[in-house]
């Protein structure tokens, strides 16, 4: 398992900056892993993370509770440049509870973002698995016929999903984490993704995620407050029309 050096900031009990070593799947894990041995209560509501070219992870709260550093202290096996290795196919998906209420979303809770891609994922029956029930976007046909399914706690959306926290991440491609096995069968190149949970009453319906922010930027806070605002307004819609 990987290890990953974790910067945490301070903050009470702690007096100054705590380096930490963990071990995690991914970065994810690490700072979950990072939060909890420094006393703090879960993750942030929410979540900037912004991913350097190096790999080093730089992940700020917007609500100012410090920002956390990480890197990975131990590098996965080379792969040949410009290849990367090989991922699981992509699994069909049978459609989830509330699919058909999530097509019917009205224009203000999708397809009014900065973005080149809008999904909403639903989770599947057993909550293990997540669906894809609406995309819009230049790959969306490629998508819907494919009809993947996303372990919950897998890549961003999955995290975003278990931890119910929104999540932004700067650059995707330099994430060697990312759901590489979707975005190759689609032929679809992700830059930067933002995703927020559909939760209603502590439960977690699905997420809403955006890819590729128009002008090539990376996310910022306010973009991610307004799609956990748009988060709200679909978990509401759904409750109402059978989600």
């Amino acid at each position: 398992m990987p290890r990953f050096a974790v910067f945490c900031p301070a903050a009470p009990p702690l007096p100054a900056l705590v380096r930490l070593q963990v071990d995690a799947e991914h970065w994810l894990g690490a700072l979950k892993a990072g939060q909890e041995r420094t006393g703090r209560e879960g993750p942030p509501v929410s979540i900037l993370c912004d991913v350097q070219a190096d790999g080093a992870i730089q992940v700020a709260d917007p609500q100012g509770s410090g920002v956390f550093y990480l890197r990975e202290l131990r590098d996965p096996p080379p792969a040949a440049a410009g290849v990367r290795p090989a991922l699981p196919a992509p699994q069909r998906a049978a459609a989830a509870p509330g699919a058909r209420a999530a097509k019917s979303l009205p224009e203000a809770a999708r397809g009014r973002y900065p973005a080149r891609t809008e999904d909403l994922l639903l989770v599947r029956p057993g909550g293990s698995e997540l669906e894809f029930a609406v995309v819009r976007g230049p790959a969306s046909k490629r998508l819907l016929a494919l009809r993947p399914v996303v372990p919950v706690g897998s890549g961003v959306v999955g995290y975003c999903v278990r931890e119910n926290v929104a999540l932004a991440v700067s650059d995707a491609r330099n994430d060697s984490r990312f759901l590489w096995a979707i975005a190759m069968a689609i032929e679809y190149e992700t830059r930067s993704i933002p995703c927020a949970p559909i939760a209603r009453e502590g439960k977690v319906l699905g997420a809403l995620e955006v890819l590729n922010k128009r002008g090539r930027a990376p996310f910022c806070a306010n973009d991610l407050a307004a799609l956990t605002a748009l988060a709200r307004h679909a978990a509401d819609h759904l409750a109402r029309h059978g989600g």
